[in-house]
């Protein structure tokens, strides 16, 4: 057995560390007794049942903390595109937008909660008019030029957080069309077409542009892909509601329309600059309020 003094743990002046722990996680009870006995074979295991170590809690907490950010941009992506899913297919109801039907799939698959998804439709069908569309034109590592593409109440509240990764990930932040030189502004409509259609002459009597093939990968009801190609007619930005128009007096459904920007100048940049690109352009995608990037890489 071996005995300890009360006088010396308090005192904290002749007893290890451990035995110093041990003295103040058992209190002494009775202010007369001044000393007590521990039996050899039960000291090693008081000493480390008490000893102090890493907080069980504060790596929960920092878990936790990782897991709630993951979550969060998770969340934000799957509002990303459920908007445009609306804003292209110009309706919200699933059984005519087959996108936002997909989206909106993926956002329950993924537990999204149904105030999200209420919320990004509302914003999506632009019921929320407090929401401005804001465009932001930055340039990269290697010549890269970036188009950010957000929706929020005030430019001042997606400014701050775009500045603050833009300058920690190597790009500079320019005025309006410091960036837009790289690109070309073209709108577009999707169209499912019978097979006995000429998409071509369609095209010519629209006086549209150009013509695209586009395949689609969705999930049938065998937990397979299928794959569905449709046709995209491009055409000038101020005449997708025209073509959508006359598409419409023709009976040929639309699937899908709007504007997008493709790169007229592609960048050529190391392994090196390619790969501080790519963290630049994750970390803009998951800044709060932004809905796409559009990035001049081949």
């Amino acid at each position: 057995m071996l005995t300890f003094s009360a006088s010396h743990c308090c005192r904290a002046s002749s007893l290890p560390c451990s035995s110093i722990i041990q003295c103040t996680r058992f209190p002494l009870l009775a202010p007369s007794l001044t000393s007590f006995q521990v039996d050899k074979e039960t000291l090693p295991w008081i000493f480390t049942r008490n000893l102090a170590g890493h907080s069980k809690w504060a790596n929960i907490k920092h878990r936790k903390g990782i897991a709630d950010r993951k979550r969060a941009q998770l969340f934000m992506k799957l509002s990303r595109a459920i908007i445009t899913a609306c804003r292209t297919g110009k309706s919200t109801d699933i059984d005519v937008n087959t996108h936002l039907k997909t989206a909106i799939n993926a956002a329950k698959a993924s537990d999204m909660p149904n105030n999200k998804i209420e919320a990004a439709l509302r914003v999506g069908a632009g019921l929320d008019s407090d929401y401005q569309k804001l465009k932001f034109e930055i340039a990269g590592p290697g010549g890269s030029q970036f188009l950010v593409f957000a929706e929020a109440a005030k430019r001042d509240h997606v400014l701050p957080d775009i500045r603050r990764v833009t300058n920690k990930y190597g790009g500079s932040i320019g005025k309006d069309g410091s960036a837009m030189w790289a690109f070309r502004h073209l709108g577009y409509v999707e169209i499912d077409v019978a097979d006995d259609l000429d998409i071509e002459e369609l095209a010519i009597d629209l006086d549209a542009d150009d013509v695209e093939i586009v395949e689609h990968d969705e999930p049938n009801n065998n937990n397979d892909v299928s794959t569905t190609i449709q046709y995209r007619i491009v055409c000038k930005p101020s005449d997708v509601t025209r073509i959508s128009q006359e598409l419409q007096n023709r009976n040929i459904p639309i699937l899908a329309s709007d504007h997008i920007y493709e790169p007229l100048v592609t960048a050529q940049p190391t392994e090196t600059e390619l790969a501080e690109i790519k963290i630049l352009l994750g970390r803009l995608e998951e800044c709060e309020y932004v809905t796409h990037v559009v990035i001049n890489l081949p």
